[in-house]
């Protein structure tokens, strides 16, 4: 958390300059690091929470009973990105008539 705390504060520094850099560091860098230390407190109960239903569904599963409907298996990973196959090999121009046709 220190070493987040000092990043975020040099970053809101470099970024506002010399005039500013005090007031909103002091401001902007306790936003963040709320925001971030309430995300990581989600992730952390989500987390067991997941552990305990998949743990629960394992023994349902198990013991031959068939698991009710609020205990299901975790679901599966998924790739970050993926890539279609005709967007892979698509050339610099083809992206940018592509790009500029959603917007």
């Amino acid at each position: 958390m220190v070493f987040l705390r000092e990043n975020i504060l040099t970053l809101i520094k470099e970024g506002t300059g010399p005039e500013m850099s005090m007031m909103v560091g002091m401001l902007g860098t306790n936003t963040v690091m709320d925001l971030i230390t309430r995300n990581y407190q989600r992730y952390k109960e989500k987390k067991v929470e997941l552990k305990a239903g998949f743990k629960a569904y394992l023994e349902a599963k198990k013991s031959g009973f068939k698991a009710s409907k609020s205990v299901t298996e975790p679901p599966k990973q998924q790739e970050d990105v993926k890539m279609k196959e005709e967007e892979k090999d698509e050339s610099p121009e083809g992206k940018r008539t592509r790009f500029l046709a959603k917007w």
